[in-house]
């Protein structure tokens, strides 16, 4: 079968006048693109994929041989596309240069029925000269009627023409006219006979020599009768039994009497009687085997007791000649003997009657030809055509299924193509399940007759539910994911099971084995306690390598604890540490548990989910699968994928859920059934579009268990959602709230504290002023005794002297402290301005980031912007934004400020100002130099003087100093916390909205645009509310 390839297009000497060429070209591509032989050209489909919306290169065509010469000739090539212009089975675009089939004519489907329709419409032809050409006998054919396929009959071995041909008509109307015919092909009579007949010819031929063969085999085996000898028998050695039930195993009769002697054979003989025959040289075994049997039993035999009391006696030797007992065992014998040697003979026999017939057969002209080989070999072993329809199709679809093995064999080296196979499958199950299941099928005849209407979909249904079997047993994995995941695909595989199972008889017991098979792995039928899938290969190693695995750890257990018995405790409580082992994925794994947006990581004994990195990797998914798994925890990162919209953590060991869980705003359904929840995060609260949750099965506290309902079902799941949402909401307004009470409390304190902090420094000030007039009092008293009568009265002014002096020093201070003050203020303004600028502007870039990478304008900040979305998506802030900043912000000063300042740079030392520079410089440097030595000398006398003041009264100083101190930083630390708090509380809200409408502004512009103008109609109610 190996031996077969593509059909060998003639090729003639001389090309075709002209005037004959589009005429030719015509039927040559209307043959290529034709149902029949378009079906079949596997490398004319590959090209018609490879090219775009199916167009095949006209360049392609220069590789077949007929037409070659004419595509390539330029004198000719007006006349080739004159005759591509009116093609039936193909159009052609001369701007393209190209051709595709014409989809106007839809292409038919490759089923079992469609093959046997081509059989139909096929005619048998012999008797054309050894030297006939293939375009002579297709132009000879084409007189009655329009002509699909031609294949040429040729000897398997030399490969030579035998003058017959397989020729397919388009209706079976322009077969029967060929058949019909008496045309001559020259000088050569045509003898006609349709496909059947000729099968029927092949069939009886082949029966003759089978009856021929067997004949040969009976006169050789004559004297094997005679050459077998008769085994002889002692009497009193058999017992017969009564009272048997109707199912009765014939080794648990045959392991009962071998506990009292040696039972030889057992016969059942129907009606609850058999025979038990003991081996032994001597006479009356069966006399002594049944008294030690009803000793044992006291009085009755222990054999079937549930079933009612079984009777034994001993056979008498006439009894046994006249049943004839020995003879039908020694005929037994024989015939055992006798169907070895046949079944032999036949297995060699069949093998040659194979050869020869496929050597018959072999050598059509035209490509593609297994199929009708594999049919017709299967039908020269006697089919007739007389079987009733079904019968018909069961052999059929025999042969499909052999074929649709060798499939999934070669889609073992080709797992790239199993998804697109499940597609396809799912397209075809889908669409028939919407079309059978409205229609009652009682005649299974009529369904596969020509005039059914559903003819076609009741065979794809059949076949396709056995092909996907075979790929569900082979590839579990893919194919277990497509199944659970997509709800309409399984409704239509369990339709379509269930459908296959009321017309079983068509298929063999293999297929039915591997249905069964089928439906355990999927689980549409209980599994059976020993059920293990004996196509997956992979599986099977994997629980060997497992158990080995356990099995070595055990002995190296058992050793440690041998040598080491004054350990024993520490090493136990080392094994049960050592048995739940960290289980991670990694990248190639999660790819295999990844189908069309799903992750499938269910019950993989997982103990943490896998790494963000490696999810995120992965192509864009929205559903994740994490049930029946040992995982305790879920990291951080885990909730950074906002895009989740399902999540299932059913079955799990799941203690608390993360903080920032809220961060998930895009998910819809949630299954926590299972854990060890005791209580959810308050951001909870912030799932504003979760449908559908499950918590039962949790150590949950009261409150929350009263808000989900006690009583789970479909509906209590979408309720308990919405209240549990609700709940939370309220629950982290009520912790707000405490927080901020509480932030008040520590306001009153600090103002407190402050409130005393000024009177201490009230008293300090205080009493350094009456420390200053008390000095002053002795001074006065002076004066006075001195007789200075009239000193008084000028010292008023004198005072007043002294304090509108010290105003003026006051002035002239705040002067100079006003002007530094101005100048630090104006820079901090314009620095503030120029920071909201850029910050506006890195807004704006960034949303043309998120719009499309290219549209960035700012240099080097595609980073930032990466991680200032991320940051709005997750609410926390990305450990690399402040250096991305710092870099976008240099990027932005080296594009936009460096080249005018640099510019000014230049023109400033055109006009001799650098030079200016360099001499004041150098003077300020010298001036500074020896201010510097003049300041280290004034500093270092200084230093001296001022330590042996702290030495003797300044230390007192210092210590009020650093107590005052301490207390105002303690104040100010104290001041700044609390404006923090209020910052955090005022606009954590804002931003939280902010950063909500930031998401609907990327993934849903409907839902912004209605959030933006429920916020705006909320603003002007308030407004209208206080005015």
């Amino acid at each position: 079968l190996k031996n077969i390839k593509k059909m060998t297009q003639e090729q003639t000497v001389s090309l075709l006048s002209p005037q004959e060429v589009p005429e030719f070209i015509k039927k040559t591509f209307d043959h290529y693109f034709g149902n029949y032989n378009y079906m079949k050209d596997n490398f004319l489909q590959e090209q018609a994929k490879a090219g775009e919306d199916g167009w095949v290169d006209l360049t392609i065509f220069e590789k077949f041989k007929k037409v070659s010469e004419y595509i390539k000739s330029e004198e000719l090539r007006s006349y080739v596309i004159e005759g591509l212009k009116n093609g039936k089975y193909f159009i052609f675009d001369e701007e393209k240069k190209a051709v595709k089939r014409n989809p106007d004519i839809p292409l038919p489907e490759s089923s079992i029925l469609y093959w046997q329709g081509c059989k139909n419409r096929t005619a048998f032809l012999k008797g054309f000269p050894l030297d006939a050409t293939l375009d002579e006998i297709i132009k000879y054919c084409e007189q009655y009627g329009c002509v699909e396929n031609v294949s040429k009959h040729t000897n398997h071995q030399t490969k030579e023409f035998k003058g017959s041909v397989f020729t397919i008509f388009e209706t079976v109307e322009e077969m029967e006219k060929a058949l019909k015919g008496t045309e001559k092909f020259g000088e050569n009579e045509i003898s006609r006979m349709s496909r059947e007949d000729y099968m029927k010819e092949i069939a009886e031929e082949n029966k003759k020599k089978k009856e021929e063969s067997k004949q040969m085999k009976e006169n050789k085996n004559k004297g094997i009768e005679d050459s077998v000898s008769t085994p002889t028998f002692k009497a009193g050695n058999v017992l017969a039994l009564t009272g048997l039930p109707e199912k009765v195993n014939l080794n648990d009769i045959k392991a009962y009497f071998k506990l009292f002697g040696d039972c030889a054979f057992v016969q059942l003989e129907g009606d609850g009687k058999a025979k038990v025959r003991f081996a032994g040289e001597t006479e009356n075994i069966a006399k002594e085997v049944l008294e030690k049997a009803l000793k044992d039993g006291e009085g009755k035999l222990k054999l079937f007791t549930d079933s009612g009391n079984v009777e034994a006696r001993i056979l008498t030797s006439e009894e046994e000649e006249d049943k004839c007992y020995v003879e039908e065992l020694n005929a037994r014998t024989f015939l055992i003997f006798i169907c070895l040697i046949k079944l032999i003979y036949l297995i060699c026999f069949s093998y040659r009657l194979t050869v020869d017939s496929l050597s018959n057969h072999n050598e059509h002209e035209k490509a593609h030809q297994s199929i009708n080989k594999e049919e017709t070999a299967k039908e020269a072993y006697g089919k007739h055509e007389t079987e009733n329809l079904s019968k018909q199709y069961s052999k059929l679809l025999h042969i499909k299924r052999r074929e649709q093995l060798n499939s999934v064999q070669n889609y073992k080296k080709q797992k790239d193509t199993v998804k697109q196979l499940i597609n396809a499958i799912r397209k075809v199950l889908v669409e028939d399940k919407n079309i059978l299941s409205n229609v009652e099928i009682n005649n299974i005849e009529e369904v596969l007759s020509d005039k059914s209407v559903i003819r076609d979909n009741f065979a794809r249904v059949v076949e396709n539910i056995a092909f996907y079997g075979d790929i569900t047993l082979r590839f579990p994995l893919q194919s277990g994911i497509k199944y659970n995941k997509d709800i309409e695909f399984k409704s239509a595989v369990n339709w379509a099971y269930d459908f296959s199972n009321n017309f079983s008889y068509l298929y063999d017991n293999g297929t039915l084995k591997m249905l069964n098979l089928f439906a355990q792995e999927l689980t549409i039928i209980p599994r059976e306690a020993d059920y293990h899938n004996p196509y997956d290969i992979k599986n099977i190693k994997e629980d060997l390598i497992r158990e080995a695995s356990l099995k070595m750890k055990k002995e190296i257990e058992e050793k440690k604890r041998a040598k080491k018995e004054a350990s024993l405790k520490i090493k136990k409580d080392k094994s049960q540490h050592n048995e739940f082992t960290m289980v991670i994925l990694g990248k190639k794994q999660l790819m295999d548990c990844y189908d069309d947006g799903d992750l499938d990581l269910s019950s993989l004994k997982l103990t943490q989910p896998p790494l963000y990195k490696d999810l995120v990797a992965l192509p864009a998914f929205t559903t994740i699968d994490l049930s029946s798994n040992l995982i305790s925890c879920l990291s951080n990162d885990f909730c950074l994928l906002v895009k989740l919209t399902k999540i299932d953590l059913s079955k799990n060991q799941l203690t608390v859920l993360p903080d920032n869980f809220g961060a998930l705003v895009n998910l819809r359904k949630l299954d926590l059934y299972d854990n060890k929840l005791k209580d959810l995060p308050l951001s909870f609260g912030r799932l504003h579009n979760l449908k559908w949750l499950d918590i039962s099965g949790n150590p949950i506290n009261e409150d929350l268990l009263m808000v989900a309902g006690k009583d789970q079902g479909n509906k209590q799941y979408e309720t308990s959602a919405l209240n549990i949402v609700a709940y939370m909401q309220k629950r982290k307004e009520k912790k707000d709230k405490e927080n901020k009470e509480a932030r008040n409390a520590n306001k009153k304190k600090n103002k407190e504290a402050l409130k005393e902090v000024n009177n201490l420094i009230n008293e300090n000030l205080e009493g350094k002023e009456r420390y200053r007039v008390e000095k002053q009092q002795p001074k006065k008293k002076e004066s006075t005794k001195n007789g200075k009568n009239n000193e008084p009265k000028d010292d008023l002014p004198k005072g007043k002297k002294e304090l509108n002096n010290q105003k003026t020093t006051t002035k002239d201070k705040s002067k100079t402290c006003g002007f530094f003050c101005n100048l630090i203020s104006s820079a901090v303004r314009l620095t503030v301005i120029l920071g909201l600028i850029y910050s506006l502007l890195l807004g704006y870039n960034c949303h043309q980031y998120s719009m499309s990478p290219r549209n960035v304008f700012l240099p080097r900040s595609e980073l930032f912007c990466k991680d200032a979305l991320k940051s709005l998506e997750t609410r926390t802030l990305a450990p690399t934004l402040g250096s991305n900043l710092n870099r976008a912000v240099i990027g932005s000063y080296d594009k936009f400020v460096l080249p005018k300042v640099n510019f000014v740079s230049k023109k400033l030392d055109e006009m001799g100002v650098k030079d200016h520079l360099v001499s004041a410089t150098n003077f300020v440097h010298t001036k500074t130099v020896s201010g510097a030595l003049f300041a280290q000398k004034v500093v270092s006398q200084g230093t001296v003087s001022i330590q042996k003041w702290y030495n003797k009264e300044g230390f007192k100083y210092f210590e009020a100093f650093k107590k005052a101190a301490l207390e105002t930083l303690r104040f100010v630390v104290d001041t700044i916390f609390s404006i923090a708090e209020w910052l955090v509380e005022f606009f954590t809200p804002i931003f939280e909205k902010i950063a909500d409408l930031v998401v609907l502004l990327i993934n849903d512009r409907e839902k912004f645009f209605n959030r933006v103008s429920q916020y705006w109609n909320e603003a002007k109610e308030s407004v209208a509310s206080r005015t």
